[in-house]
């Protein structure tokens, strides 16, 4: 069983690769049937970690302390219950949930998306499967939950589960806890996708200019225009989709801001030597707006980066408090707060705690964006 479970964390590893490169290469190619595949493979990684899971627990309930794990974090003297739980009690096995909720989560935004989004789906799709290449690479090589002892070495008995960690809520929190990092992973993926987006229709715009930029211009004032949060305000309120939808709508109100300053950062490169002498060598509109235009972007847009996700981060917060974000009990700032406000009188921390956390964290993503752009400018001028 621990033979067949090592299998499957590499199996994972590999479809997790897989996806990720096929998404990325549907996407830039236009190929509808490599984005399906890369789609299918965060099905397939979600089916083959709950199997990973599933042969975790079999081997916890059924005291098999040839299993490293089993033998330092449960025993024969623990109830059932409590075994359940103890697979999360350890690194091993919170790796291992980790992934598998990460997976499963994002088979369920995707296949409830596979049919909208189709321009930001194969992006996220491949971010999230990053994640999980990420995750699975320690799970399969650092904490390998199915590490085993040598033959005729494990112990008789177990170490047993933290006198603190044998509590009912076990069960539930840690989970609950996991769900609500891995949740954030998708949003990140969606806004990740939405950068990829204006980056392309700003860089479009900047380069052919013409009929192409006034048609691209014209949608972005267009949604320029709409107010971005209380859009997101009345479509989550009306449709009542929570969170996902209120993703995506911000995806959705917030691309003109890259696509307006990748466009006027490409004006001014349009009309550089480099670039005519790279169009009178015969070079592709493609190949000289990804291999010679973009990258003397990338300070620009890594510094809008870090502020869409600064603003993504308090517009989000802000949906939460006001009961249209993550559902309640979910791990977020902005419910917290919400939560936590009316004790401002007895317990201030509860209520200022996430509000200093959002605050720092935007603040600091300010900061960093700033800092990496100042870095990379240096670099670019010292060339």
């Amino acid at each position: 069983m621990a033979q067949l479970g090592r299998a499957i964390l590499l199996l994972g590893l590999g479809v997790s690769v897989y996806g990720a490169a096929a998404s990325v290469y549907g996407a830039t190619h236009h190929r509808s049937d490599w984005v399906d595949s890369g789609r299918r493979a965060v099905y397939a990684l979600a089916g083959l970690m709950l199997i990973a899971w599933a042969l975790l627990e079999v081997a916890f309930l059924r005291n098999d302390f040839s299993f490293k794990v089993v033998a330092q974090t449960s025993s024969t003297t623990i109830p059932n219950f409590y075994k359940v739980a103890a697979p999360w009690s350890s690194q091993q096995g919170s790796l291992l949930l980790w992934v598998t909720l990460l997976s499963c989560w994002s088979s369920l935004v995707l296949f409830l998306t596979r049919r909208r989004l189709r321009a930001i789906a194969p992006w996220a799709t491949a971010v999230l499967l990053g994640f999980a290449t990420f995750f699975g690479s320690l799970a399969a090589f650092a904490a390998n939950p199915f590490s085993t002892f040598a033959p005729g070495a494990a112990p008789a008995q177990g170490a047993g589960l933290d006198p603190l960690l044998m509590h009912p809520s076990m069960i539930i929190h840690p989970p609950m806890l996991y769900s609500g990092y891995t949740l954030m992973a998708i949003p990140f993926a969606f806004a990740v996708g939405a950068l990829i987006i204006g980056n392309a229709l700003g860089l479009l715009a900047g380069y052919l200019g013409g009929r192409v930029d006034y048609f691209i211009m014209r949608l972005t004032d267009l949604v320029w225009a709409l107010p971005g949060l209380l859009i997101a305000i009345v479509v989550v309120g009306v449709v009542g989709g929570g969170y996902y939808v209120a993703v995506a709508v911000l995806v959705v109100l917030t691309f003109p801001i890259d696509a307006r300053i990748v466009r006027g950062a490409a004006l001014q490169q349009r009309n550089m030597p480099y670039v005519e002498a790279a169009v009178n060598l015969g070079i592709s509109s493609r190949r000289v707006m990804l291999r010679h235009i973009w990258p003397n972007l990338l300070p620009l847009v890594m510094a809008n980066t870090f502020l869409n996700f600064a603003f993504s981060l308090v517009a989000l917060s802000g949906l939460s408090f006001l009961g249209l974000g993550v559902p309640l009990n979910t791990p977020d700032w902005g419910g917290m707060l919400a939560q936590n406000l009316s004790l401002i009188q007895s317990n201030a921390l509860a209520c200022l705690g996430p509000a200093i956390a959002l605050v720092l964290t935007a603040v600091s993503m300010n900061l960093i964006g700033d800092w990496i752009y100042e870095r990379l400018s240096d670099r670019g001028r010292a060339r």
